[in-house]
C-alpha cells in the first residue's frame, strides 16, 4: 500500500464536487487538515507496524512497538473526536473521510483484530461507514476485516530482500571517470 500525498490529489480545490471538499471555506481547511493528519500521523505510525508484515522492512521491535504506541494514541485521540460525529467533518462524506479510511484500510484488514476494533468502537463505527459506501465498495471493492492480526514473516523479509552476493568481478572495483 502505497502513501497519499496530502497535497496531491486530495487538495480539496483539486478533487471532487463541493461536497467532498467540504461545504464552506472552514470545512475546506478542516478536510485539509485532516488528510495532513492522515499522512503525517497515521501513515509514519501504520508503515512502522505494517512493512515487517508484508517483509519490507526487518522486524524491529523497538520500531514496531514505536509505531503500535503511536498508533494507540492516534486511534484513542480519533475515537473521541468520532464520538458524537459520523464523519470527520460536517455531514457527509469528505475527501477527509476518504483519505483516512485509504491509510486505515490495511490496518483495518491485518492489523485490528475483534478486540482492536471494539476498543475504538467509534472509530470502527465510522470505518465501516466509509467502508461501506456505494462508492467505495466500487472502487476499492469489500474490506476484510483482521481475524488475527498479521505478524512478522521472516521468510517473506529473505524473499523481499535477497542478499546481495560479493562481486570479486575486477570491473566492479573500477571507478567510473566524470
Amino acid at each position: 500500500s502505497s502513501g497519499i500525498n496530502a497535497e496531491w490529489p486530495l487538495r480539496p480545490g483539486f478533487v471532487g464536487g463541493s461536497t467532498l471538499r467540504g461545504a464552506g471555506e472552514f470545512a475546506r481547511a478542516q478536510v485539509t487538515q485532516w488528510t495532513n493528519v492522515a499522512e503525517t500521523q497515521l501513515f509514519s505510525s501504520a508503515c512502522q507496524v505494517l512493512y515487517p508484515c508484508w517483509g519490507i522492512m526487518p522486524n524491529n521491535k523497538n520500531v514496531v512497538g514505536k509505531g503500535k504506541e503511536a498508533l494507540k494514541n492516534f486511534m484513542t485521540n480519533l475515537n473521541q473526536h468520532l464520538e458524537s460525529r459520523t464523519y470527520l467533518v460536517g455531514e457527509c462524506v469528505t475527501l477527509a473521510d476518504l483519505a483516512m479510511f485509504a491509510y486505515m484500510r490495511d490496518l483495518y484488514a491485518m492489523i485490528f483484530d475483534e478486540a482492536q476494533r471494539t476498543a475504538y468502537s467509534n472509530v470502527t463505527r465510522w470505518f465501516t461507514t466509509i467502508m461501506n459506501q456505494d462508492e467505495v465498495l466500487r472502487v476499492v471493492g469489500v474490506t476484510a476485516l483482521c481475524l488475527k492480526p498479521a505478524q512478522f514473516d521472516p521468510k517473506l523479509f529473505a524473499l523481499n530482500n535477497p542478499k546481495k552476493e560479493k562481486s570479486t568481478d575486477c570491473d566492479s572495483a573500477l571507478i567510473p571517470l566524470l
